[in-house]
């Protein structure tokens, strides 16, 4: 039991070289990567790459990545709930449903000239397992690099 317990603590200081600077207001801890690392949790894995300021909290059940110029507006986050998750998705411009490892996952894109955005979702027992990412025109050069974090990330269907 106490393995377990120490297990699901998971913090941004866990992988972070360097002394991790601290978010605003609901952000964590932030770390800077040189290269794509694997971050795992109790929760889910996923390689997040190089040149992106990641941090880890709420026990390893959050991750938010967002890359270093702040000229590139673009955000990469995954958060894992025990509960539900009632938030309503809407203004979707396409929706899919689609199976892969053993979840349903639920897609939802919305593109307009202000933002890509791509969100999807997964039930998880009681829980629900929610990915994210946008950008800007300006964050555009940040699309392979999200897609490619997409691509790595495993949720973890048997959570503690």
């Amino acid at each position: 039991m106490i393995d377990l317990i120490l297990t699901a603590v998971v913090a941004t200081s866990e992988f972070c070289a360097e002394e991790p600077a601290k978010g605003g207001g609901e952000e964590p801890e932030f770390c800077y990567l040189k290269k794509g690392e694997e971050i795992e949790t109790p929760y889910f894995s996923v390689t997040v790459e190089g040149g992106f300021n990641v941090g880890v909290d709420r026990g390893g059940r959050r991750l938010v990545a967002r890359p270093v110029l702040t000229q590139s507006p673009a955000s990469f986050d995954i958060e894992v709930f025990d509960a539900p998750h009632t938030g309503r998705v809407s203004g979707c411009t396409k929706e899919i449903a689609f199976e892969q490892n053993g979840l349903t996952w639920h897609e939802c894109l919305r593109e307009s000239p202000g933002v890509f955005w791509r969100l999807l979702s997964a039930r998880l027992g009681q829980g629900k397992a929610v990915i994210q990412y946008q950008y800007s025109p300006r964050g555009t050069e940040s699309g392979p690099a999200l897609e490619r974090m997409l691509q790595s990330t495993r949720i973890k269907i048997s959570t503690p």
